[in-house]
């Protein structure tokens, strides 16, 4: 029970460290990408050292549109759900993506076969809603791995 408060205990202060981005006119629908500029990463090992179910990690990352101009952030929680022999591990991803000053609401289950936040070859992420001009919104974001990872997004908002 004490994994699980301190999980959500911190998830809920991940959420507050969303960096302000300035406020355009509106957030982009449709399809677009973005680029991963700088970012952050919090590694919590719960249980016992190394991985294991419930470590999770915290990381905020810099978005930046194809002229290298911050645009917005993502900031989110992956969980570890089950660890197995191949390091193919089963992994939870929640983020919150900030855009123009609206937020998208995201989350994947993946397996990660590796220890760095990359992805082999790309993540399909559900676009699951959001605020402002993503209230109602759905659909798909892929991350592409790399040192400057492009997020590939194809949004419906709600007209």
């Amino acid at each position: 029970m004490q994994r699980i408060v301190t999980a959500l205990g911190m998830a809920g202060v991940s959420m507050l460290l969303v960096a302000p981005v300035a406020k355009a006119a509106d957030a982009p629908c449709g399809q677009f990408t973005l680029t991963g500029g700088y970012k952050t990463v919090d590694i919590v090992d719960l249980g016992t050292p190394g991985t294991s179910i419930g470590d999770f990690r915290i990381a905020e990352r810099v978005l930046e549109d194809s002229d290298g101009k911050r645009v917005g952030s993502l900031i989110g929680e992956t969980v570890i759900l089950r660890v197995s022999d191949d390091k193919k591990h089963a992994v939870m991803g929640d983020w919150r993506i900030r855009i123009n000053g609206s937020t998208l609401v995201t989350g994947a289950l993946y397996a990660r076969d590796n220890e760095t936040s990359q992805f082999t070859p790309a993540l399909d992420v559900a676009i699951l809603g959001g605020t402002g001009t993503y209230r109602g919104a759905y659909g798909t974001l892929e991350i592409a791995s790399g040192e400057r990872p492009a997020y590939h997004f194809d949004i419906t908002c709600r007209e």
